[in-house]
């Protein structure tokens, strides 16, 4: 067999591998380079775990956009993690600009009970109830004994509240979702240079992209504002498979 080969098979290393090698690099303060493993790692196999160190690593570093993506993304993956959620409220605390739009507190509460089961879990949880209060109606109507009504309502409901917890994380996963991953971006009213600035955004901020044109995106913050932006300065936080 040729030695080049033979060499790839022996040097070949492993999500594991990278992800302990980052581990190592994490816990000597050289957080480049555990970024570095960690992105390999990620390239690989999607871990919360790797994206949640991933997340701290670019934290170290002052990077609060893509220290927010990796956060958002482990979040997807696990999120009864209370480490996952308190980090991400955190390195949000640390972002130069702070959301103008004020959550309602029945609104947070609301999105936090729909985010306890994963995309995953809510989307075959919703099947599983649908079915099963399908099956109970169906039943109803040959037998006409009123149990298997009174099973069909509270299925029927669990399965309401899993589909609206499957539509929240396809909203949230929507690639049109992106954070702001420079210093500084200068928003724009128009897609090129030549237009006069709208506002400066910095590192950390999230938006949703609405339209691309060229090397610019129309992106839309929170509360409404919005400028044109260029595509290099931000990063989708869910991207396309």
């Amino acid at each position: 067999m040729n030695l080049a080969i033979i060499a790839t098979f022996i040097f070949v290393q492993t999500p594991t591998d990278l992800y302990n090698q980052g581990n190592t690099a994490y816990a000597a303060k050289d957080y480049n380079q555990a970024i570095a493993f960690y992105e390999q790692a990620r390239q690989s196999v999607q871990d919360p775990r790797v994206l949640y160190n991933l997340g701290n690593a670019y934290f170290k570093t002052n990077k609060i956009g893509r220290a927010i993506q990796c956060y958002r993304q482990a979040r997807r993956l696990l999120p009864r993690d209370p480490d996952i959620e308190f980090n991400l409220s955190f390195a949000r605390n640390f972002r130069v600009d702070k959301t103008l739009v004020l959550e309602n507190p029945f609104t947070r509460l609301a999105g936090r009970l729909l985010r306890y089961f994963s995309g995953l879990e809510a989307s075959l949880l919703a099947a599983f109830f649908f079915l099963g209060a399908a099956a109970c109606l169906c039943w109803f109507v040959i037998s006409h004994r009123r149990l298997w009504l009174w099973l069909a309502m509270p299925m029927a409901v669990i399965f309401l509240f899993f589909f609206c917890a499957d539509r929240v994380w396809r909203a949230e996963s929507n690639p049109a979702s992106a954070v702001i991953v420079v210093p500084e971006a200068n928003a724009l009213s128009g897609p090129g240079d030549d237009f006069s600035g709208i506002m400066v955004i910095h590192d950390g901020t999230e938006a949703r992209v609405r339209e691309t044109r060229g090397d610019y995106c129309l992106i839309q913050l929170p509360g409404g504002l919005g400028g044109w932006v260029k595509s290099n300065t931000l990063e989708p936080v869910f991207p396309r498979p």
